[in-house]
């Protein structure tokens, strides 16, 4: 009986170890998950290519919560049925870029919490039902930093974090977005500035710790946007100048503090 107890612990314990094996391996290239039943049966902790999750059958990341590492781009695009990223939070790196597109189910971003960095790009657009941005571990981007035509967007406040962004900084098309609070520690932008039709944004006090941008400055067609008074500590504008068709602003007086800029342009 103690040989038969024995057996069955040592059976025990080498299953343990396969799984942990499993678990922690490396997989080498690109990963492309379709449907429900591939994410079903992912194992792995790191992706030295990219990840791709595409189509209308995925519902369900908790499977991929292994994961830790991709050193590619994590591209999620077109899930129908998907209404959260929860199986994502072990992920804290992405060697490559991050997009979040055409998801129309998609109501938060939560399982992205945990990423400190990107290392090129972060995108996210064409997402209907998102509502904010759970991404409060993000402290840097290399490249460009894209939120566009997601209209149910109200705030940005989970970038609180983000204090570098080295491309473009891009928000255009977001109707319910009211304010750019949760960008208050982001010092500079490398690459352009362009902040366009964004219909409830009242203010761009949120951009008040930013001294420079690299490329040029674009601020048009924000309808409530009635001053600029959040770029007051704006010294340098790599790029031209150019601000228009935003109905209630009257002037420039926000951008008082300017002393370096290659070209304006100005239309009420």
């Amino acid at each position: 009986m103690q040989t038969i107890r024995t057996l069955g612990l040592l059976i025990v314990v080498s299953t343990f170890l396969n799984i942990s094996t499993i678990s922690a391996q490396v997989i080498e290239g690109d990963v492309n998950l379709t449907t429900q039943a591939e994410v079903n049966l992912f194992s792995g902790s790191f992706i030295t290519g990219n990840l791709t999750i595409p189509g209308s059958d995925v519902f369900d990341l908790s499977p991929i919560s292994s994961l830790d590492s991709v050193a590619g781009s994590l591209w999620i695009f077109g899930n129908t049925a998907l209404t959260s990223l929860a199986g994502l939070e072990t992920i804290a790196s992405v060697g490559g870029g991050l997009s979040i597109e055409m998801n129309n189910a998609l109501t938060n971003v939560d399982g992205l919490r945990n990423h400190s960095s990107v290392e090129e790009y972060v995108t996210i657009q064409f997402n209907p039902l998102l509502t904010h941005l759970n991404l409060g571990s993000l402290s840097s981007a290399g490249g460009l930093l894209e939120v566009t035509y997601n209209t149910s967007l109200m705030n940005l406040d989970s970038l609180s974090n983000l204090s570098v962004l080295g491309g473009h900084l891009k928000l255009e098309e977001n109707p319910a977005l009211m304010d750019l609070d949760g960008l208050i520690s982001l010092s500079s932008v490398g690459g352009d500035l362009e902040i366009y039709s964004n219909n409830a944004l009242a203010n761009l006090d949120g951009l008040a710790s930013r001294s420079s941008v690299g490329g040029r400055l674009y601020i048009t067609g924000n309808t409530e946007l009635a001053n600029l008074d959040g770029l007051a500590n704006l010294t340098s504008i790599g790029g031209e100048l150019i601000v228009g068709s935003n109905a209630l602003l009257l002037n420039l007086a926000g951008l008082s503090n300017l002393s370096s800029l290659t070209d304006r342009q100005y239309t009420p």
